[in-house]
């Protein structure tokens, strides 16, 4: 189906990955994120990775008993402790890894990130942004109106249940990947126009 190809081709983004000067490495309950860009960090592609987000503004804490993953299920208390612990296990030094540990959403781990790296002194020419990979427009869009200067290459994780490939599959991989069509159109009104227009001023 055609109208399937148009949907894939516009939801799921990835680029040639090249030398950056970090990785960001927005909040989810993911681990694939996070072993991604511990693999892109020790491939020499950045010498940084910005971990950022507290827990969903929806829940109002981490839901650390989610975690898919038994070597990273921990008491954690907001998804910047899960992530930086993961991390570590994946053998990124504690020294490279940059906190944020606020955002309750994504506008606000594109927001509070530029915010640390400002104030650290922290170039941000080129962003590698880590990702879940049916996430990745939508999470390229906010670092797009955050980051209008920096050149932001999405490296995508694939996670199955909504991948490019299995989402027609299930009514929870249709149900994913249309919620992310709704969620864009929804949050381009209410906070893309919104950034551009004061990036444009």
């Amino acid at each position: 189906m055609r109208s399937i190809k148009d949907i894939n081709d516009y939801i799921f983004m990835e680029d040639k990955m090249e030398k950056s000067d970090l990785i960001i490495l927005p909040g989810s309950l993911s681990f694939q994120t996070i072993e991604l860009a511990a693999e892109l960090y020790k491939r020499d592609l950045a010498a940084l990775i910005l971990a950022s987000g507290a827990y969903s503004k929806d829940v109002g804490r981490f839901e650390w008993e989610k975690i898919k993953k038994e070597e990273y299920k921990r008491n954690f208390k907001t998804e910047f402790e899960y992530m930086n612990y993961a991390l570590i296990q994946n053998g990124v030094p504690e020294d490279a890894i940059i906190k944020e540990g606020r955002a309750q959403y994504t506008y606000q781990n594109a927001l509070y990130s530029r915010e640390i790296l400002e104030d650290m002194g922290i170039a941000f020419d080129k962003i590698i942004l880590c990702v879940k990979d049916y996430h990745a427009r939508r999470s390229f869009m906010y670092f797009d109106m955050v980051f209008p200067d920096s050149d932001i290459l999405v490296a995508p994780a694939v996670i199955e249940i909504a991948s490019r490939e299995r989402w027609t599959e299930s009514e929870l991989g249709i149900r994913v990947i249309t919620n992310e069509l709704r969620k864009i159109g929804e949050q381009f009104y209410d906070i893309f126009i919104e950034e551009f227009l004061k990036y444009k001023r």
